[in-house]
């Protein structure tokens, strides 16, 4: 009869060799996947042409430049690391979704980066283009670009294109001047996708001119190029150094079309109280006199608020309502 302590034993070496085995099956198979990889990596060649179709327009580089970055997405799926990651299509070419002129831009600052150099990539000078920019080297794998202030910064003043360093713009922090550059919110833009400032090009440029002397929006000092442009001037700066605050939209659930009839007339002088509210037509005459009966509720409420806390005033103040004898 085995000894019990046998018995277990002779199953603990039993699973530890079973372990070893899994062990050495996975350290194998890793083994054959680096050695795979690795001569998928020597038959590509450095040299190879990759035409790739970029939303539609052909492009022809070498995959040297596709590999510039190690370790990035863009470099694994042409290095041959991720081989089965982007098929080429019958004809040989490779499809990229991505803007043709985005892309081409990367092209040309990946073609001359230098090995061990610094990667700090560049986008475009237009401003609608560089979010676009951003999020293709992000699904690519690619580090994102980072702002310094000597960034050239293309705007449309007034109709003429005025190009000027992004030090200069922010030389004035919190302005709508350095807010132009530091968010798309509330900016306009051209066709080109440049900022465009409604303002007098030359006085703007003069403006520009003592920004880089190191005045600010703030100096009181600031030339003028003539007299008689000294409100317009003082207008632009003033338009310049304002940063409206976000406010946040009233909801009121109307119909809009109802809503924006109100308005009209509200415009011609007539109010809520008016019997003579012209309606568009009778099927919305329930739906408008609801809204006009809610909207006046409204108003009598808020005067109900403002005459009880007078009167809540008066109440803890009784020294102010009686008269000296």
């Amino acid at each position: 009869m085995l000894n019990p302590y046998s018995i277990a034993g002779n199953n603990l070496e039993e699973a530890k060799r079973a372990l070893y085995q899994k062990r050495w099956d996975r350290d194998s198979q890793l083994y054959q996947f680096n050695q795979e990889k690795e001569r998928a990596r020597q038959i590509v060649s450095p040299n190879d042409l990759i035409r790739l179709n970029i939303g539609g327009k052909i492009t022809v580089t070498r995959r040297e430049t596709l590999i510039k970055v190690p370790n990035s997405l863009l470099a694994k799926t042409f290095d041959g690391t991720y081989q089965n990651y982007l098929r080429p299509n019958s004809d040989g070419t490779y499809f990229l979704d991505y803007n043709p002129f985005i892309f081409t831009r990367l092209l040309d600052q990946l073609r001359m980066l230098k090995t061990n150099e610094t990667i700090n990539f560049s986008p475009p000078l237009s401003s609608t283009l560089v979010k676009p920019f951003n999020k293709m080297l992000k699904e690519l794998g690619l580090p994102l670009p980072k702002q310094s202030p000597n960034d050239i910064i293309s705007l449309n003043v007034g109709g003429e294109k005025i190009v000027t360093l992004r030090k200069t713009l922010t030389s004035v922090p919190n302005s709508k001047l350095a807010q132009l550059i530091s968010s798309t919110k509330g900016t306009k833009y051209d066709q080109l996708g440049q900022p465009f400032l409604d303002y007098n090009p030359k006085l703007f440029q003069h403006l520009l001119d003592q920004l880089r002397q190191g005045k600010n929006l703030k100096n009181k000092d600031l030339n003028l190029l003539s007299n008689e442009n000294q409100d317009a001037f003082q207008a632009m700066l003033s338009d310049l150094r304002e940063v409206k605050k976000s406010v946040s939209q009233p909801f009121l659930d109307y119909n809009p079309k109802l809503f924006q009839h109100l308005l009209d007339q509200l415009r011609q002088g007539k109010n809520l109280k008016n019997k003579d509210l012209n309606l568009l037509s009778n099927e919305n005459q329930d739906a408008f006199q609801a809204m006009l009966s809610d909207l006046r509720e409204v108003k009598k409420s808020k005067k109900a608020r403002t005459n009880k806390s007078r009167k809540q005033k008066t109440t803890l103040n009784p020294s102010k309502t009686t008269k000296k004898n």
